[in-house]
């Protein structure tokens, strides 16, 4: 120990019954703190605490690093996963997932079955037959999918019946199709509306009152507004939909007599937020990875009137769209699109990476 005698300030800093943490501490403090006399002494540090020295200085110095790693991951970390789900038949209701993999097309399994509406010739939506709502879809391996009716009977797409069955529960004569090319036009799109009839119409899609205003669709691309869905998809606008833990909360705590279940926003995503609640007009244009999954938030989700049927043990709650029109300006949740594919687990964290240094 004659090394470190020689030195006081080392002798005083170096007690036989110092940690491996204070060692930490002090090697890095010293070493970082006295530059001029480190080329001197460091030797006879080093001779005195031998191996010792030399890991606690890196485990110091990789401790430091991590937090600082951590700390700036941590500032860009927006929540986590608290809800995954798909919805296997468009307009029909979905099921939660514990793990998805993620295409640029959107979840895996999602909306890959819808039935038309032979009457008004129109791909059928639950916005105007909210009965749709009643029937539960869950996919198969298969790539078909049970559809479980309330009585408890459970029909296969893959059964010549199925769009019978579906019809008759409706009261409306139904077709049941797959995926489409975009190139059949005819099939993703929407019948012309009398410019006399075009006000009613759209409110009773939205189900809004005579005095409510209209949402603002001036940020949605023209294929969106003139079909009635993405051509080439059964998505109404968008492939990846995301809604807020923090908004679900405020605004089950306006509507006291109302649900304002999640089902009834038919996210894919449910972004856990409660510790740090997030503005969701701060969140348009972020970019965002879950999982392996990198993903860009579009624009926010106007609602319609399937937020306020009934669904399962839901009943009707059209309260629920006074409030989206009067609080939240018609706007709930953030439409995605998929930047980079890949899997996307429960409890996996969402960290914004535009925002990153």
């Amino acid at each position: 120990m004659a090394p470190v005698a020689r030195n006081p300030l080392m002798k005083l800093l170096l007690p036989r019954h110092f940690s491996g943490r204070k060692l930490a501490f002090l090697g890095y403090f010293y070493h970082s703190s006295f530059p001029r006399v480190a080329r001197v002494d460091i030797a006879r540090f080093q001779s005195a605490c031998g191996y010792a020295y030399n890991q606690a200085i890196g485990t110091a110095k990789s401790r430091l690093n991590f937090q600082e790693t951590l700390q700036l991951a941590q500032q860009n970390i927006l929540g986590s996963v608290s809800g995954l789900f798909r919805y296997p038949v468009k307009s029909l209701r979905g099921e939660a997932l514990r793990v998805t993999d993620v295409r640029s097309s959107g979840f895996a399994g999602d909306r890959v079955w819808a039935f038309r509406d032979m009457e008004r010739n129109q791909i059928s939506t639950a916005k105007r037959n909210p009965l749709l709502l009643q029937i539960a879809a869950r996919l198969r391996d298969d790539g078909h999918a049970d559809l479980t009716f309330p009585s408890g009977e459970i029909v296969r797409t893959d059964m010549p019946e199925c769009a019978e069955r579906v019809s008759n529960f409706t009261g409306r004569q139904h077709a049941l199709f797959g995926l489409r090319p975009a190139t059949d036009a005819a099939h993703f799109a929407r019948p012309p509306v009398a410019k006399e009839k075009f006000d009613a119409d759209i409110r009773e899609v939205l189900g809004l009152l005579a005095d409510e205003t209209l949402p603002d669709f001036s940020k949605f691309p023209v294929e969106v507004l003139m079909n009635a869905t993405v051509p080439g998809t059964y998505f109404d606008a968008a492939s990846i939909h995301i809604v807020l833990g923090s908004e679900l909360r405020r605004l089950q705590e306006s509507l006291p007599g109302a649900n304002a279940d999640v089902m009834r926003f038919r996210p894919n995503i449910v972004l856990n937020d409660l510790d740090a609640p997030l503005m969701p007009d701060d969140l348009i244009g972020a970019t965002v990875r879950i999982g392996d999954v990198v993903m860009r938030l579009d624009y926010p989700t106007p609602r319609c009137a399937m937020t306020t049927h009934g669904q399962g043990a839901l009943p009707k709650a059209p309260q629920i769209m006074r409030a989206l029109v009067r609080d939240w300006k018609h706007n709930f949740g953030l439409y995605a699109s998929v930047l980079q594919g890949g899997q996307i687990n429960m409890g996996d964290p969402v960290q914004r990476l535009d925002q990153v240094n």
